[in-house]
């Protein structure tokens, strides 16, 4: 297996106000950071060649979005994966992902969410793959910005009791949504 740099962001806390959303007691700052890191650390054990740099090393850690692509530039990452759970009405779920402008990008962002819907919990409702102009106001500046392949993933809403459920409190499902972020960046990096 050839080596790889792996950037992951745990989206938001790029301010002390940035906490992103919230919903049920958490906020997707901890969360996604916390995912992030089990995700790196699964990452070690199933491709120990890659090296998976995290955008926000603890979960305090205030990093701008500009510091994550200059991380992105100075470790020279082959890709970028900022991690994310969305907010909305408590009936709203599922997952979707959104791509930058790079070329690969949308590859990246379909081989993670593809591996997303073949778990059954997220299969009816799935939100799809999009652009990041699709994006409610318009672009998101870490897709636009990055150097190399970049997906923001959408693992849910954090405010759908459901969705919030499988990031926080099932142990069993969050693994298996670990495993399938792990499975689809092994895809994007399989089918190069």
């Amino acid at each position: 297996m050839a080596r790889r740099t792996i950037v992951l962001d745990a989206g938001h806390r790029q301010s002390l106000k940035n906490t992103g959303a919230s919903g049920h007691g958490n906020t997707e700052a901890w969360v996604m950071w916390d995912f992030c890191r089990r995700v790196k650390r699964g990452m070690r054990v199933v491709a120990p060649r890659w090296t998976v740099h995290l955008t926000r090393p603890t979960k305090e850690l205030i990093i701008p979005l500009q510091n994550r692509i200059s991380l992105c530039r100075a470790v020279k990452a082959d890709i970028l994966v900022s991690c994310h759970m969305d907010a909305g009405p408590a009936s709203a779920r599922g997952p979707s992902a959104f791509y930058g402008d790079m070329c690969g990008s949308a590859r990246l962002a379909g081989c993670i969410y593809n591996r997303l819907m073949q778990l059954r919990w997220y299969k009816p409702y799935g939100r799809g793959v999009h652009h990041h102009t699709k994006v409610g106001k318009g672009s998101v500046y870490i897709l636009r910005a990055a150097p190399c392949p970049s997906a923001l993933i959408e693992l849910g809403f954090i405010t759908n009791k459901w969705d919030w459920w499988s990031m926080v409190k099932s142990i069993w499902r969050r693994i298996r949504i670990n495993r399938k972020v792990r499975a689809g960046i092994r895809d994007f990096f399989r089918n190069r």
